[in-house]
């Protein structure tokens, strides 16, 4: 019996299939993203959609902007989505770091790739 689950486990283990990210490289990573920020979290909140994906908005205070224009570059709102498909960072209120963002509907920005916001060490971006 134990040697047929060893066979089974190790059948199944060969058939399953992951999705893997490749790390990007120093010189990559602002490569698609239209706006660099550096700031931290002020808010997170769920949103229902339709297709009962998981989403949240978060609203990022923007202490330096490295890389793009903002109009009113004081706060930036940034979608997150977790799916599938889709592997962006759950981020909370405190959380700080740099941004790699693109701009996605409503006025709002999305992570230029997986993996796009580089997060600090809790308390580095001091807030104002």
């Amino acid at each position: 019996m134990l040697r047929k689950t060893i066979a089974i486990a190790l059948l199944c283990a060969a058939t399953a299939s992951a999705t893997t990210i490749a790390p990007m490289d120093l010189k990559e990573l602002p490569r698609d993203a239209t706006l660099i920020v550096i700031g931290y979290v002020m808010t997170v909140r769920t949103v229902t959609k339709d297709d009962r994906l998981l989403e949240a908005v978060a609203t990022i205070k923007v202490t330096s902007v490295l890389s793009g224009s903002r109009t009113t570059p004081s706060t930036v709102r940034i979608r997150l989505r977790r799916s599938f498909i889709n592997f962006d960072r759950w981020l909370a209120p405190t959380d700080s770091g740099v941004f790699f963002l693109i701009r996605s509907d409503n006025g709002q920005f999305e992570a230029a790739y997986p993996g796009a916001f580089a997060l600090f060490e809790k308390g580095i971006v001091e807030k104002p």
